[in-house]
């Protein structure tokens, strides 16, 4: 198995990943996405960075590994490590 390291992304209406093969060009993908949930444009749809790493099978093609992580990538944003921010679930009264 080898690892591979993800920044992902979602917002209110979509979201994405990308993938690297080092855990520092990762974190440097990561830091510009906090960037964007910071931006008071995109902060009101809720946009959220997600930083993981993915175990894949060694020799895995990168047209493969994205099609992996892409299948699951709802699951593995739930159980990110890292996630910024921690949004939380405000309910306004009517």
């Amino acid at each position: 198995m080898k690892t591979v390291f993800v920044c992902a992304w979602e917002y209110a209406s979509g979201g994405g990943f990308d993938w690297y093969h080092t855990a520092e060009a990762r974190d440097k993908a990561f830091e510009k996405e906090k960037e964007n949930c910071n931006d008071p444009l995109l902060k009101k749809d809720n946009w959220t960075a997600f930083s993981f790493d993915v175990e894949i099978p060694e020799g895995m093609p990168d047209e493969d590994t994205a099609s992996y992580i892409d299948f699951s990538l709802d699951d593995f944003c739930l159980s990110a490590g890292i996630k910024f921010p921690s949004w939380d679930l405000v309910v306004e009264a009517k």
